[in-house]
């Protein structure tokens, strides 16, 4: 949006709209994952979700796990669910997601690429991924892709063929490539 974040702390870029998701989202003993799913909305422990959150919370099939401590013996998917949807629910400008694709199954993985999708889409919001399996993109359209090796961007191209690029040749093709980052992005 046009302003320098680079001396900003972590709580005032949040409070511009920048949500983070790790790639081992963190277990919190002690507190219930319907608790934190409140807190993102702002709302205290006795907030009763609406309508609209219910379905959000049965969209990634984590009802059942309202009443657990939050990412306590939850699987890879689980934990990659409840994190996408704690940030869908702090309603961020800008998502960084960290591997959001590692460590979870085809079926959490479809839900997850498919509801960071929807979310960009009806929010306006943009969604920043770093993937190093790729499997996200057959459920996301992506605009833009760049591989980054050694502190350098090696290739920007179209996100599919670069995805194909790299499992038919291998990022020696990556490195060769004389594309380079233009102003337009």
């Amino acid at each position: 949006m046009g302003e320098d974040i680079t001396g900003k702390s972590v709580d005032e870029r949040a409070k511009l709209g920048i949500s983070v998701g790790f790639q081992n989202p963190a277990e919190v003993t002690g507190v219930k994952l319907s608790d934190l799913f409140k807190l993102c909305r702002g709302k205290s422990s006795e907030y009763e979700f609406s309508g609209e959150e219910k379905e959000l919370i049965e969209a990634f099939k984590l009802t059942e796990f309202l009443g657990r401590d939050v990412n306590v013996s939850f699987s890879g998917g689980e934990k990659k669910r409840s994190e996408i949807l704690q940030m869908i629910f702090l309603k961020p400008r800008l998502l960084l997601l960290d591997e959001p694709d590692s460590g979870v199954d085809v079926e959490s993985l479809k839900l997850i690429g498919g509801e960071i999708q929807r979310y960009v889409k009806d929010s306006g919001s943009t969604a920043f991924i770093i993937t190093h399996q790729g499997g996200i993109l057959e459920y996301m359209d992506v605009k833009h892709a760049c591989v980054l090796l050694n502190s350098r961007i090696h290739c920007y191209k179209t996100p599919k063929l670069i995805y194909e690029t790299l499992k038919s040749k291998g990022y020696e093709e990556c490195v060769r490539c004389q594309e380079r980052v233009t102003e337009e992005w």
